[in-house]
């Protein structure tokens, strides 16, 4: 972002950032879509989207490497790629009592991508994630094929055999 354009408007959701940027005295805001994180293409949300951001007028910027669209609104249909929006501060109640807003997350789940709450996995996590996939691959592999029998070759030629 150059020094003089201020961001006036933010939207996130599903991976994805939404930054209404103007100029002072500028004429029509701008709207800049990017991933929350730099990631790869094959994970990058607005990849994945992209078919859909060049139907309602966006266009790609190579030196911000995100989507940008001039225009005062943003055009429903992309603005809905980030989800729904709760825009309310009220705690949400149900037959008068009250629900926590946290959703339920898994017991083990050391990858919460495109969360604010993301932690980065440490390298003891990391390596005992990936011992944990391997066993459960080697499990899967020795559980599919069914034991061989055990054979043993005894060459009579040989002393030591």
């Amino acid at each position: 972002m150059s020094p003089n354009e201020t961001v006036t408007q933010t939207l996130t959701g599903n991976g994805l950032i939404f930054e209404r940027t103007e100029r002072p005295g500028g004429k029509v805001p701008w709207w800049w879509v990017r991933d929350e994180r730099h990631v790869s293409k094959a994970q990058s949300q607005t990849y994945r989207h992209r078919e859909t951001l060049k139907t309602y007028g966006c266009r790609w910027s190579k030196k911000r490497r995100s989507w940008y669209f001039i225009g005062a609104d943003l055009p429903d249909e992309i603005a809905a790629l980030a989800g729904p929006q709760d825009n309310t501060n009220a705690p949400v109640t149900q037959n008068d009592a009250l629900v926590s807003d946290a959703t339920a997350t898994p017991r083990y789940s050391p990858r919460l991508t495109g969360s604010a709450t993301a932690v980065r996995e440490s390298y003891q996590q990391r390596v005992l994630r990936r011992f944990a996939e391997q066993f459960q691959a080697d499990l899967e592999r020795i559980t599919r094929c069914p034991a061989l029998p055990a054979v043993a070759t005894i060459r009579l030629d040989d002393p030591w055999a």
